[in-house]
């Protein structure tokens, strides 16, 4: 499976509405909105709140590592101070 066709999707239960959990999905698909369109030809009960491809979430912990490291700054980094 090519990483370019591996989808997260955040979906939740349509029918329970925002009382449901939100639950994390694996869809491999062509694209992003063919994901999308699959995930409700086979799950039409579900309701899609995100579509993140793999590459984006592999670029986005790519950029967090930077900041944190901090060679990237163009990210503020927010410190809850009881972290200790």
């Amino acid at each position: 499976m090519l990483r370019k066709n591996v989808f997260l999707l955040s979906v939740r239960d349509g029918k329970a509405g925002r009382t449901s959990a939100v639950q994390d999905m694996v869809v491999c698909s062509t694209d992003g909105k063919a994901a999308r369109e699959l995930l409700i030809e086979k799950h039409p009960d579900l309701t899609i709140l995100a579509v993140t491809g793999l590459v984006m979430l592999e670029e986005r912990v790519a950029k967090i590592r930077a900041v944190l490291g901090g060679s990237d700054t163009s990210w503020p980094i927010v410190v809850d101070s009881r972290l200790g």
